[in-house]
């Protein structure tokens, strides 16, 4: 096995990041998306106050005058969440994601961030097929995750889901991304690089069907190969949601814009929707 300095070791890197942005190295393709993503998504998702998040929810959690016991955080990723809302005294707190490999960081910090971590149940789940043992005085789920429905049956399908595993009284929280935030955001390629290897993230929105086609390349520099993840998400409009919701049986819909308790507008990035159960 060949040995290197420091100094080699870096500029062979600067080689490889130089082929990689030129697109001169093979791309992989995986089949599972977040399973090379979740190696990256902390590091890419810095950015993100989760601890503003839980306080911005308890805000809207207190408006409404409810108090949840139990809480299952759907599609909760790598369990910043999680954590976040551990610190705000919940003590009931579950998490479910379709990706084993979020699900795995997840639990790595959560066992090192939380005072009790293993009362905390994390499981693998489909949002469309949702079968938890228990159910939950509320559900959250955020950073985009409804989006991934790419139908309005999915979607449909994943909010009856949530529907039948919450207490009657419970609330439903979750957010969606606007698109307003993908012509601001999503218009050109992102590429960032760390330590371990660099990515680039390319899009392509069609405003026609609102779906919004996504590759990100990941360059692992111990390798020097390349792997494609590639992402396909739908925006899906307020009265879309809403005209599901009524019809599944949700009551007390109120819809909030770009983190505010305003009613949102299209310039909003994104919009939360809050919406209980009541039999």
């Amino acid at each position: 096995m060949r040995t290197m300095g420091t100094t080699n070791f870096k500029n062979d890197n600067k080689e490889l990041y130089n082929s990689f942005v030129r697109s001169k190295i093979p791309v992989k393709s995986v089949n599972e998306i977040y399973s090379v993503f979740s190696d990256y998504y902390d590091l890419s998702m810095n950015h993100i106050d989760y601890d503003g998040w839980a306080s911005y929810l308890a805000i809207i959690s207190d408006m409404h005058d409810f108090t949840p016991n139990s809480i299952l955080d759907l599609a909760c990723g790598t369990g910043s969440m999680i954590i976040a809302l551990d610190k705000q005294g919940h003590k009931q707190i579950d998490g479910c994601d379709l990706s084993h490999f979020m699900l795995k960081k997840a639990r790595q910090k959560i066992n090192i961030s939380v005072n009790n971590p293993h009362d905390i149940n994390l499981f693998s789940c489909d949002m469309r097929k949702l079968n938890c043992v228990d159910k939950y005085d509320l559900i959250i789920s955020l950073n985009d995750s409804f989006n991934y429905m790419n139908s309005l049956n999915d979607l449909k399908l994943a909010l009856e889901s949530c529907y039948k595993q919450l207490n009657d009284g419970g609330t439903l929280f979750f957010d969606l991304s606007s698109e307003s935030n993908i012509f601001k955001n999503f218009n050109e390629t992102i590429c960032e690089k760390f330590l371990r290897g660099a990515y680039t993230w390319a899009n392509c929105y069609d405003p026609t069907t609102r779906i919004l086609y996504s590759n990100l390349d990941f360059l692992d520099y111990a390798s020097g190969n390349v792997y494609r993840e590639s992402h396909k998400q739908r925006i899906h409009t307020l009265d879309e949601v809403e005209k599901i919701l009524f019809e599944i049986g949700f009551k007390e819909t109120d819809m909030y814009g770009g983190f505010s308790l305003a009613e949102p507008i299209y310039s909003n990035e994104v919009f939360h929707i809050w919406t209980r159960k009541i039999m």
